[in-house]
């Protein structure tokens, strides 16, 4: 039968501690659709699943429904987090749901020695209200990194400050005999829209 809302979140609150990690994953990923109190809730108790594939599915429905007890829940487990691939979950949810309180840690990100992290981290900088200096600054610095991501996002995230020198660095990237680095200025040509580039 066809359940309504608070049906559905009685069901999913059943299954979050069910023994498959098939279905606490799955639950996790239908949570993602459902804004509220109760689901956000529900995602941040399956921050602590022993699951990573459950925690990064929590992580990433968080960033759909999550408020600021998900930006708090996160914040409080980043650290602990040893698996690169959810802290850099992590790092993307924080950029989505841009409370000021998790920029101190996305800044710290922005010299982490894991090239995911990082691009989250620069991608964030975008989306936080930083002083044109300090965006300036930070964005400078990551358009000679070595991951394509990480320099497509400076360049989205320098744009705003200085279109000039974001697009000298995204014609750069477009003329690149890298693939990747080609694939990623397409991106951030689409992310910019800019008519000048070319």
């Amino acid at each position: 039968g066809v359940y309504g809302l608070d049906e559905g979140l009685v069901v999913l609150s059943g299954l979050v501690a069910h023994a498959s990690e098939l279905v606490r994953r799955r639950t996790a990923r239908a949570l993602g659709m459902i804004s509220g109190e109760v689901s956000e809730s529900l995602l941040v108790g399956l921050l602590d699943d022993p699951s990573w594939a459950v925690v990064l599915a929590a992580i990433e429905s968080l960033s759909l429904v999550g408020k600021d007890r998900a930006v708090d829940a996160l914040l409080e487990r980043y650290g602990a987090y040893r698996d690169l691939k959810v802290q850099s979950k992590c790092m993307a949810a924080f950029t989505v749901l841009h409370r000021e309180r998790s920029l101190p840690v996305v800044l710290k990100a922005l010299d982490s020695p894991d090239s995911r992290i990082r691009a989250n981290a620069v991608e964030g900088l975008s989306r936080f209200p930083l002083p044109a200096e300090q965006a300036l600054g930070h964005a400078v610095s990551h358009l000679q990194d070595e991951n394509n991501r990480v320099r497509a996002n400076a360049i989205v995230a320098l744009y705003p400050h200085d279109h000039l020198r974001a697009l000298r660095a995204l014609r750069e990237m477009l003329s690149s005999g890298s693939g990747r680095d080609r694939a990623s200025a397409y991106w951030a040509v689409g992310e910019v829209q800019d008519p000048e580039v070319t």
